[in-house]
């Protein structure tokens, strides 16, 4: 059995971009994406989306 497992990780410091690419190809089964921004708002928008998914 397989599963997409999906992995998007908010870095609030533009230096750990090449931190987080290097270890991208490490792990091939997984669909890991990045981006810059506040951890907050990173946590808010998964949690909003998935509330109105409920509904």
């Amino acid at each position: 059995m397989y599963l997409n497992i999906k992995i998007h990780i908010v870095t609030s410091y533009e230096s750990m971009i090449p931190i987080i690419q290097e270890c991208i190809p490490k792990f091939p089964e997984l669909d890991i994406n990045y981006s810059i921004g506040d951890l907050d708002e990173g946590l808010f928008r998964p949690n909003k989306r998935r509330k109105m998914e409920l509904k």
